[in-house]
């Protein structure tokens, strides 16, 4: 039965992976040799926070004086959505780089673009932060998850 899971012959019950594991998994596997770049942190609670950084360097974000999503970029928000979309605690924060010798205005814009990309695909507005220019050559999303407490 597919999302059950079962003892191994040890007897110990093995956790199913959340949900935020499974789009880094997703992520690796559909762009294996990729400039693409995914970094994992857990930390330790209360509560229990796994972070996803996706990193996708320049020029496979955005053409040279737009703000417009490229289809690289695209290809990876739109896994983004499709998980979002069924984890409504999900935090985002988005940041994007502007060109050389423009003001930092321009990754704003580009920041902007990414997060009204993913809106359009149903994530919340209000579940980003304000968008940032990024300090390096590469658009970077955030994805943040807290396990959230049993119910008692």
């Amino acid at each position: 039965m597919a999302g059950c899971t079962s003892p191994p012959s040890g007897g110990i019950l093995l956790k199913e992976p959340s949900a935020l594991a499974q789009l880094h998994a997703r992520l690796e596997r559909e762009f294996a040799g990729t400039p693409l770049e995914l970094r994992w942190t857990e930390a330790d609670g209360p509560p229990a926070t796994q972070v996803l950084r996706i990193v996708l360097p320049q020029p496979h974000g955005f053409d040279a004086g737009s703000a417009a999503v490229r289809p690289a970029l695209a290809a990876v928000l739109d896994r983004v959505a499709d998980a979002g979309r069924k984890q409504p605690t999900w935090a985002l924060r988005c940041s994007a780089p502007s060109d050389a010798r423009k003001p930092p205005a321009q990754g704003i814009d580009r920041a902007g673009a990414v997060r009204d990309y993913l809106v359009l695909k149903g994530l919340a507005a209000a579940r980003f932060t304000a968008p940032q220019a990024a300090p390096s050559t590469s658009t970077e999303l955030t994805v943040s998850a807290r396990e959230l407490p049993n119910p008692r």
